[in-house]
């Protein structure tokens, strides 16, 4: 995976006038992507992802899952006090690793064969277009008995003290190219909705 990206300040954000809870999904304009929306009490946040098709195995409601051309995607968001119970100052980077700490220790003691952690590494990407830089951590649990056998990506980074995680599930190592192109996408869009315009009733 390959996302080129350097720190840069934050800025200051306030609350979207969109919603407060659930997601919604719509079509990019130029039809090569899926524009998706979460929102929560904070700033929503909306990201695009590659694909031509696009299902919600369980709805559009309780977890956000959905399915894009065979892989099966959910997004999460997890609030840092779940998790965090020092109250030093950490870096975006060292949150993140907390809170990969903690999924990891849960799915460990859990009966799936996925208990091996992989670290793929974090990158950082700039502040631009009214939008505060962004830390971007990936990692993977894999099943140690068969290296290319079912594993499951966390992409995660951190706003307004919350973690918003997108993972993927995959049979086998086939699919792996179309997930880092997910990663890549979710990294490089990923925004907070700022202002009612952006949000998606409004951009339909």
């Amino acid at each position: 995976m390959s996302l080129l990206f350097c720190v840069a300040a934050m800025v200051n954000v306030q609350a979207s006038p969109c919603g407060s809870s659930g997601m919604t999904v719509v079509k990019a304009f130029d039809g090569q992507e899926f524009v998706i929306y979460l929102f929560r009490k904070g700033s929503d946040v909306a990201f695009q992802l590659p694909g031509a098709d696009l299902s919600f195995p369980n709805g559009q409601t309780g977890p956000k899952r959905f399915v894009i051309d065979g892989i099966l995607f959910e997004a999460l968001l997890v609030p840092s006090s779940d998790f965090l119970k020092s109250k030093d100052k950490l870096s975006d980077l060292e949150i993140l690793k907390k809170h990969r700490e903690w999924e990891v220790d849960y799915l460990s003691k859990g009966p799936g064969s996925l208990s091996k952690f992989v670290e793929i590494g974090p990158r950082e990407r700039p502040a631009h277009s009214q939008q505060p830089s962004s830390t971007f951590y990936l990692w993977e649990m894999i099943n140690p008995t068969d290296m290319k056998g079912a594993r499951q990506y966390y992409l995660s980074t951190i706003t307004e003290g919350e973690v918003i995680v997108l993972t993927a599930i995959l049979a086998d190592d086939s699919k792996d190219s179309i997930a880092m192109k997910a990663f890549q996408s979710f990294a490089s869009s990923f925004q907070l909705v700022l202002k009612k315009e952006q949000c998606p009733e409004v951009k339909k």
